[in-house]
Parts: structure tokens; sequence; C-alpha cells
């Protein structure tokens, strides 16, 4: 009988998810690979790696729980009412969506 080995799994930063924002309407998503994906392959994989993750709603449970740590349960602010809140709103007009 063989001996299983054991292993230690380690996390690796390999990217910002970045939203794009156009007035008060999310757009767009973008991800930022950071230094530790050198080549387009590795980027395929970790987007790869993403896309099955997000089909696991396990996944995506634990995600979602784990997004919230140590904030308060406010619901977040928009970025014209952030910017509101510190005094530096431009025009804050509602818009007529």
């Amino acid at each position: 009988m063989a001996v299983a080995q054991e292993t230690s799994a380690k996390a690796i930063k390999v990217a910002d998810i970045i939203l794009i924002e156009e007035g008060e309407r999310i757009v767009d998503v973008e991800i930022a690979f950071s230094e530790a994906i050198t080549a387009p392959q590795g980027a395929v994989h970790t987007i790869d790696l993403l896309r099955n993750a997000l089909n696991s709603s396990g996944w995506i449970t634990k995600a979602v729980m784990s997004a919230n740590k140590g904030a308060s349960d406010e619901t977040p602010l928009t970025s014209d009412e952030q910017a509101t809140k510190d005094g530096n709103a431009k025009d804050n007009k509602p818009s007529k969506d």
C-alpha cells in the first residue's frame, strides 16, 4: 500500500479583479494579472481555474461568506455617495435611468 504524501496548499496572488464603473453602473470587469503570471498560457490557465470555480456553488458560497470579514453589514456606498460623505461631491444629481 502506498503512503500518501501530505502537501500543503499555499495561496499565490495572481491577479486583481477590477470593476469598471460608468456613472452609477458597473459596466465591465477586468483582470490585472500579477507578476506571478509570466506567460499568456498562465493567464489562460488562471482564467480556466476561475471559470471552473465559478461553476461550484460551494466555492461561490465560501467566497461570498468571506467577502465581509472584519467589515460591517452596511450596504456599500456608491462612488457618488462616498464622494458626498467625504465632501468631494461634484454633481450629485440622480440619474434618469
